[in-house]
């Protein structure tokens, strides 16, 4: 029994279009940045100050570091990606924190 995929490609002339597959694995890097901004938000309202500040660096450096050693792992360097956007937002995001302070 073949599957859908088998069959609509016999139908078509065309293969399918890879732009879908860079699509979806782009969605592993908006994801990560959306759990970024989800904790940073919280630990800003929640705890506050300084201490806020320090909870939120050492949960990016953590979220950074994990994405990147995924990345090999999973084959898909989307999560290197990711750990370098978050590490690098992150790291901006505290420094601008700091001097507003």
């Amino acid at each position: 029994m073949e599957s859908q995929n088998d069959q609509q490609s016999e139908n078509t002339p065309f293969p399918p279009s890879p732009e879908n597959k860079s699509k979806t694995n782009m969605k592993i890097v908006g994801i990560n940045l959306l759990v970024m901004a989800g904790y940073t938000i919280i630990f800003r309202a929640v705890v506050g100050g300084e201490e806020g500040l320090i909870y939120d660096a050492v949960i990016l450096i953590g979220h950074a570091i994990l994405c990147i050693l995924i990345a090999p792992f999973a084959r898909k360097w989307e999560w290197a990606i990711a750990g370098l956007l978050i590490a690098g937002i992150g790291f901006a995001t505290c420094v601008g924190a700091f001097a507003v302070h």
